[in-house]
């Protein structure tokens, strides 16, 4: 068959098919009955990118989502604290309300680490359910999203957080309740494929809705939104419990699970960025999920040798992503620890720092994308090679630290660290073929599913073995691992250098 020509200047396509070619096409699907028809194939030949003007598209939603996530994410952590306490001392209320309405005496603070052990154990449990089993789905959902459409891959992640918060609402009031019983609402996300999933459905969506030239900066406004919903949501989670009284966790859970609905009823009324056909969205029912072609579809194709080193850039893109997801879930397992044994920080402090860091971040992207990538039209590749730099400058400071007005002095240099991921995606999705975005990010989703496994043990690890010599370590940990990253992008730059500019992806159809 002839190929599909897409330009990414344009995002319009032109078809070169022949009569010949529509007439044995028209005579595949007439005599259904008689032969099977791949819905793979059929529905490959119907995908193509619509660009787009519309500034709003699938932000919104994560917004939302990220605002009920933000909300009740410390609420979780401080039910659990209560729970484990109630269960500790059921006969002295009084010592777990000092945990509740955060009453900042020693005895409350020997209690908290007292405490802490039992829940980061629930904590562990909690990460490795969300994370193990959507690392698992990944494989399968992104190839079927190539065929099958987006809108799945952000409608269940939706649809399945907000049964998760409904279910803590109904466990958080039933008195002297097992702290285990609360793993129970990590299931719903668990099987409807978690964060990592709706995300890489947004990002998926977003390449096929723009141009290449418009990619990283719509990414980076996507990001935008999604630390947007994680500030505003953290801002105001401790007031709303707080002026909630004693209905504080029904408020807060009740909430989160109302923003969640809003984001899947948003996403139900946006546009499909894939034209599925008919034929493929009849089969595209839950047994084609877990057909395992598409894991060696995904395996193959991101595998497969291209032309222009495209193969290695992928994967050295990937990697890049992956060891930033280890520092950022690393850092924030002992964050904490390290500001209140070496600055004497509360937990008020921390907070306040934490809203000045995502601040900095949602400006320090949005302006930086729109200057370096539209402005001075900067490389994708050249623009993170320098942000993983000023990364580099940030961990250092905070490593080495004498008194806690450095952090903020490190935030600063590091406030373009927000558009490394809108970067390394974007570079990822101008690399390989229309059709192979899914795909291609499936492979991606899975693996920062599983590095969140990995990175907490290993940065819990380094802080308590260096605990009372260097606290820091940890801190020049993550700037080990940015200098990687550097080293990996620098490789990308020489490989893009020594291939030739191409203006439009080629689409194969299948013979």
């Amino acid at each position: 068959m002839k190929n599909i020509l897409v330009s990414e200047r344009s995002g319009s396509c032109t078809h070169a098919v022949s009569e010949q070619e529509l007439s044995r096409s028209h005579d595949a699907s007439s005599c259904h009955d008689h032969e099977e028809i791949n819905p793979l194939i059929v529905t490959q030949m119907t995908l193509a990118p619509r660009e787009r003007c519309c500034w709003l598209t699938v932000e919104p939603s994560i917004f939302l989502g990220m605002l009920g996530h933000a909300l009740s994410s410390s609420v979780i952590t401080q039910l659990l604290l209560a729970r484990n306490c109630q269960e500790m001392f059921p006969l002295n209320a009084t010592k777990c309300d000092m945990l509740v309405y955060r009453i900042d005496t020693q005895e409350a603070r020997q209690l908290e680490a007292l405490l802490e052990p039992r829940v980061t154990v629930l904590q562990m449990y909690k990460t490795v359910i969300e994370a193990f089993i959507p690392a698992v789905l990944s494989m399968f959902l992104g190839p079927w999203s190539d065929h099958y459409g987006r809108k799945p891959l952000m409608l269940w992640p939706v649809f399945g957080y907000g049964l998760t918060y409904i279910i803590y609402t109904f466990l958080s009031v039933v008195p002297d309740l097992c702290p285990f019983y609360f793993l129970l609402a990590s299931i719903p996300v668990a099987l409807s494929g978690g964060l990592i999933t709706v995300i890489s459905g947004m990002y998926a969506y977003t390449s096929d809705i723009t141009s290449a030239e418009k990619r990283a900066l719509r990414m980076g406004f996507l990001d935008v939104c999604l630390f947007g919903g994680v500030a505003v949501g953290g801002y105001l989670s401790a007031p709303l419990f707080s002026v909630a009284g004693k209905y504080g966790y029904l408020t807060v859970f009740a909430t989160s699970a109302t923003c969640y609905l809003l984001s899947f009823l948003y996403v139900t009324f946006i546009p499909e960025s894939v034209n599925v056909s008919q034929m493929g969205s009849s089969n595209g029912g839950l047994c084609s999920v877990f057909d395992i072609r598409l894991v060696s579809k995904m395996i193959a194709t991101c595998c497969k040798r291209r032309e222009h080193y495209r193969r290695a850039i992928i994967f050295l893109v990937i990697i890049v992503i992956s060891t930033c997801i280890i520092s950022l879930e690393g850092e924030s397992t002992v964050s904490f620890l390290y500001t209140r044994d070496k600055f004497g920080w509360d937990i008020r402090k921390y907070t306040q720092f934490g809203s000045v860091v995502t601040l900095l971040s949602l400006c320090g992207t949005l302006i930086g994308m729109y200057i370096f990538s539209v402005w001075l039209r900067i490389s994708d590749s050249v623009f993170a090679l320098c942000v993983f730099l000023t990364k580099c400058a940030q961990t250092l400071i905070f490593g080495f630290a004498p008194k806690d007005w450095y952090l903020y002095i490190g935030s600063a240099v590091g406030v373009l660290g927000g558009v490394s991921g809108p970067l390394c995606r974007s570079l990822i999705s101008k690399t390989v073929p229309l059709e192979d975005i899914g795909t291609v990010f499936a492979m991606t989703s899975m693996i920062e599913s599983l590095t969140p496994i990995a990175a907490s043990p290993l940065y819990t690890f380094v802080y308590n073995a260096t605990l009372l010599t260097f606290p820091g370590t940890f801190y020049i940990v993550s700037c080990a691992i940015f200098g990687l990253d550097v080293i990996l992008l620098s490789w990308v730059i020489v490989l893009q250098h020594l291939s030739p500019a191409h203006s439009y992806t080629r689409i194969q159809q299948v013979e």
